[in-house]
């Protein structure tokens, strides 16, 4: 017994550095490089109909360091010293820099204020779920007394306010509509149109408030460093919908020297009105297939907890995932940043077996997310899974055998192939494919 664990721990350690040495594990990257930003759930936890997606917000200095998406929800946090409030880019003291990004999740510090370091670990854990944990450090000689502002909101077609507090879980519910444009409708693409939404924290919070904007993208410029500007700020963004909703938690922090604190977010997606039976968080698309009702897959995460363990082995499991790609000797940042993004895109467009697709299969876009970019996989494209094949070869290759299941036989292959989609389009009374 005590040779098999010594030639495990050898094992271990030799296959160790290979994942602690990988590129975008190891980042000082900032607004600036050529690193992709748009984050999705991994292939083994993505499900199609209600997938959701994040792009990560760091380069404009008018806005919030945000976590955004077409349709809503968007999410970040703000910081409160004294009267002052800190949201905006340029607002900040010193700007994020990420340390480590995958396709599936994001490490990255900042500083609001001087000596008050921030340090976030973003990962988009499904298609459904999203995690936020938030660390607070005072690296001063003097106490720092802080107040957090977790916020987040989406667009409205109407003028109510919809988000109700649910008081077993202590958490927010809110109403969300994804409307399908009309490639989508035209194409009979079922992705879900109405969603409920929740928002939870390990916080627990001094006060919630709530709000409802009016979109105008006429508003003068918002005053800077206060709450009023802040919403002003969100308001005079340009939406496709005439009204937001929102929601703003308040948690005041006295840290003394070198003391640090932290706290989770979790936001929860799933079809509107539907229950499915309970299932262990470990089998299924992340919650044993349909999107659980909000708050009972959060219940489960390990986030009143911290979910330090999560997130520690989704990090590993990314880092596995990349590591057979090859370590390539670059002279160019650019390029070396550019290459390695190039893995995280691809990885993202990846989906699991679902619907007629009996293999895994890819998309062109998954945030923002639009028609044909989201209908299946085009043949021409599939060029890519020659690129693709170094990170996942069983992957690449299976992504060929949804053509294979699919062939007519006359040896016809659809022009566009997806899990709920067979697209040929005719030219001259003929079909033609890609």
């Amino acid at each position: 017994m005590k040779i098999i664990k010594l030639f495990l721990l050898l094992a271990l350690q030799q296959f160790a550095p290979s994942l602690q040495s990988q590129f975008l594990s190891n980042l000082r990257a900032v607004k600036t490089d050529a690193l992709f930003t748009t984050y999705a759930a991994p292939p083994e936890r993505s499900h199609y109909k209600t997938d959701q997606g994040y792009q990560f917000q760091w380069t404009d200095d008018e806005a919030g360091v945000e976590f955004v998406s077409k349709e809503g929800p968007n999410l970040g946090i703000a910081f409160q010293f004294g009267k002052r409030l800190v949201f905006r880019l340029q607002e900040l003291y010193r700007e994020p820099v990420v340390t480590a990004s995958y396709s599936d999740l994001v490490k990255y510090f900042y500083y609001p204020q001087q000596d008050l370091r921030v340090e976030m670990f973003v990962a988009v854990y499904s298609s459904e779920t999203a995690i936020l944990q938030c660390r607070l450090i005072n690296e001063g000689s003097f106490p720092v007394t802080v107040s957090a502002l977790p916020y987040l909101y989406y667009p409205s077609s109407d003028s109510s306010l919809k988000i109700e507090h649910q008081d077993y879980t202590d958490g927010y519910t809110f109403p969300l509509w994804k409307k399908r444009d009309g490639w989508m409708v035209e194409h009979h693409i079922p992705v879900v149109e109405n969603l409920t939404g929740s928002f939870q924290s390990t916080l627990d919070f001094d006060s919630v408030s709530t709000f409802l904007l009016q979109t105008n993208k006429n508003h003068p410029v918002p005053k800077s460093g206060t709450l009023a500007g802040f919403k002003q700020s969100i308001a005079s963004q340009k939406r496709n919908t005439p009204f937001i909703n929102g929601i703003i938690g308040f948690r005041t922090f006295t840290l003394q020297p070198g003391e640090s604190t932290k706290f989770n977010i979790t936001i929860n997606l799933c079809e509107a009105n539907i229950r499915e039976p309970e299932t262990p968080l470990s089998q299924g698309r992340g919650v044993g297939g349909e999107a659980l009702p909000a708050g009972e897959l959060t219940s489960r995460l390990p986030v009143r907890g911290g979910g330090g363990d999560l997130l520690k082995n989704l990090l590993q499991s990314s880092e596995q995932a990349y590591a057979k790609i090859p370590k390539l000797n670059f002279t160019d940042k650019d390029k070396e940043m550019l290459y390695w993004s190039s893995f995280s895109l691809m990885r993202q467009c990846m989906m699991p077996p679902e619907g007629e697709c009996r293999h895994n299969y890819y998309v062109f876009s998954r945030e923002p997310r639009w028609g044909w970019g989201y209908g299946g996989q085009v043949f021409h494209e599939s060029l890519v899974m020659m690129a693709y094949a170094y990170m996942d070869p069983l992957g690449a290759m299976n992504s060929q055998q949804v053509y294979m299941d699919r062939q007519q036989p006359d040896g016809y292959i659809n022009y566009r192939t997806g899990p709920y989609l067979n697209e040929t389009i005719e030219t001259n009374g003929k079909p033609t494919s890609s």
